[in-house]
């Protein structure tokens, strides 16, 4: 994302959190700096978790966000890991909180991962997306709750990529459909 989006956050931070002063620079790259105090701070990517659940039929859940970033957009059941949290424990963490289904880490398999960008109230966020792929053979009962709206149950080769809220979830999915093949 480049310096000239109003919501990077070298547009956004200004001031030193250490010093308070309006000393905090930015390299381009990765790193604030102030120069009064010598603070550094790094911008990291954080790490979110997307999770394909896929049922005995071969269809796949999808989730209608709740909110922004991309209200109203087709995602997959996922969400930020916490600190400290192991990134298959997130995945079945958020798919719970989310459609209210229980998994188990034994039936996660890593897909791959993919970076992305979330904007939220006005900050850009860099994050790395990992992609599990769910087998799921328990009771059909999903429930929206947490931050979606509705669930729905697809055939991955009908879905529509220009109602998917964000690129890493595309590129997940266009992933998934190719090596199911």
């Amino acid at each position: 994302m480049s310096l000239l989006n109003p919501t990077h956050p070298a547009n956004v931070f200004r001031f030193c959190p250490r010093c308070g002063t309006r000393s905090l620079g930015y390299d381009n790259e990765k790193r604030f700096n102030c120069s009064s105090c010598n603070f550094v701070y790094y911008l990291n990517a954080a790490t979110a978790v997307a999770v394909i659940v896929r049922l005995p039929d071969g269809q796949i859940i999808l989730t209608q966000r709740r909110f922004e970033p991309a209200a109203g957009k087709y995602d997959l059941p996922g969400g930020f890991v916490d600190m400290g949290e192991r990134a298959e424990i997130a995945a079945i963490r958020e798919v719970k909180e989310e459609i209210n289904i229980d998994l188990r880490v034994e039936k996660l398999e890593f897909l791959a991962s993919f970076p992305n960008t979330y904007e939220y109230k006005g900050i850009c966020y860099y994050t790395c997306d990992i992609a599990f792929v769910a087998h799921y053979d328990g009771p059909a009962i999903f429930e929206a709750n947490d931050d979606v709206q509705k669930v729905m149950i697809v055939q991955p080769s009908q879905i529509d990529f220009d109602i998917i809220s964000f690129d890493s979830i595309r590129n997940i999915l266009r992933l998934y459909i190719e090596k199911i093949g």
